[in-house]
């Protein structure tokens, strides 16, 4: 073709043939090295928090505790956010963790260094207005959630059922056209391995979840927020991701998620009423959870 062009280039075609040739080449060109994609402008002093986007086996609104936490403790700390919800997010992540952000250029992972960078940048304290003993009740409620409950409530339906774990993998995977029987023999190995790591069988994983859950409705008692101050602080963040995560998603212990709900006359469900009153009044105006909820 290049030989050809190059004939007619003494011929009175010439300068047409030279300039569909450099219109050729440009456009070849575009296409076999296209240009990256501009990074979207983001504005000053505005958090853009990085979460998993909703599917139908994990989670609820962000199906991941510590992404609800960590967009929950951005409205109680009246922090203007925005949130963007990606199956593929975690690609673009600093450490290869969600949640992550970015404010003013900077990037930040893991939910606990997330907040105290911006508590210390944005001059924010979501704990400041508690008493030494709310403090103390905050700092064991978050100590127990983190360490024992959520890591054996919100996996335990998972573990405990190998077919809604696989399909919850199959899920989660940001390869949606690459056929899932291919992926069924990395699907079993990692279901295994994750059952295999668990280290309690279900009996004694339902005692530890259970006196975990009762002590939690049982120091709320009849208080407003966890720590019985009159407004939520940053533990109860984490309380109501948790809550979210176990009493309301689609993948949970059905029987565990009904004797939650009833526990000293249903004050975790009141609570996560509360907390919504407070902090997520939007919660059911949110496209993501309506299109959830109905399965879609």
């Amino acid at each position: 073709i290049i030989f050809s062009m190059m004939e007619f280039l003494d011929s009175k075609n010439g300068p047409a043939v030279a300039a569909a040739a450099g219109v050729a080449v440009v456009v070849g060109a575009a296409l076999l090295f296209p240009r990256k994609a501009p990074k979207p402008t983001r504005d000053r002093n505005t958090v853009y928090l990085h979460v998993l986007k909703p599917n139908k086996f994990i989670g609820l609104f962000s199906p991941d505790v510590w992404c609800l936490t960590l967009e929950t403790w951005l409205r109680i700390a009246g922090i203007s956010h925005e949130t963007i919800r990606s199956q593929t997010a975690v690609k673009y992540s600093p450490n290869g963790t969600l949640p992550y952000i970015e404010y003013n250029g900077h990037y930040e992972a893991d939910h606990r260094q997330i907040t105290a960078y911006l508590s210390r940048v944005t001059n924010t304290d979501t704990e400041g207005f508690l008493t030494p003993q709310q403090r103390a009740t905050a700092h064991v409620v978050e100590q127990m959630l983190e360490r024992s409950t959520i890591p054996l409530l919100v996996d335990y339906p998972r573990l405990t059922n190998t077919n809604l774990l696989r399909r919850q993998i199959l899920a989660s995977l940001p390869i949606p056209w690459l056929p899932g029987i291919l992926l069924e023999p990395f699907v079993a190995v990692a279901v295994f391995l994750k059952k295999r790591s668990s280290g309690l069988d279900e009996e004694e994983r339902r005692k530890k979840i259970k006196a975990d859950v009762q002590a939690l409705s049982d120091l709320l008692g009849t208080n407003h927020f966890i720590t019985g101050a009159a407004k939520p602080s940053a533990a109860d963040a984490l309380v109501y991701a948790f809550l979210v995560n176990t009493i309301e998603a689609t993948v949970k212990d059905e029987d565990m998620a009904r004797w939650m709900q009833t526990i000293n006359n249903g004050n975790l469900k009141q609570y996560l009423a509360r907390v919504r009153e407070t902090v997520w009044k939007d919660w059911w105006n949110k496209q993501e959870v309506l299109q959830y909820r109905a399965g879609s």
